[in-house]
C-alpha cells in the first residue's frame, strides 16, 4: 500500500520512514472506520438496492448474530 501520489516535489522524501507497523495501523485504522461505516448505514436501512451493499449489509446482519 503505497500513499505517495502526490503532485508537490519532494514529497516522496517525506514518506520514506514509514514502517510495516506504520502501515498496519493505517489499516486497522481504515478497517475499524469501514466496520463503523457499515454498522452506521445498517441502522438507517438493513437492505440497499445496491448489490455489494446489500451483500456486504448481510454479511454484517450475520456477523452481528453470530
Amino acid at each position: 500500500m503505497d500513499r505517495r501520489d502526490h503532485a508537490m516535489a519532494g514529497m516522496d522524501a517525506v514518506y520514506v520512514h514509514v514502517t510495516d507497523d506504520m502501515r498496519q495501523h493505517l489499516c486497522d485504522v481504515l478497517e475499524d472506520l469501514c466496520r463503523s461505516g457499515i454498522a452506521e448505514r445498517y441502522q438507517i436501512a438493513p437492505r440497499s438496492a445496491v448489490p455489494l451493499l446489500d451483500e456486504i449489509l448481510l454479511a454484517h446482519a450475520q456477523a452481528s448474530s453470530a
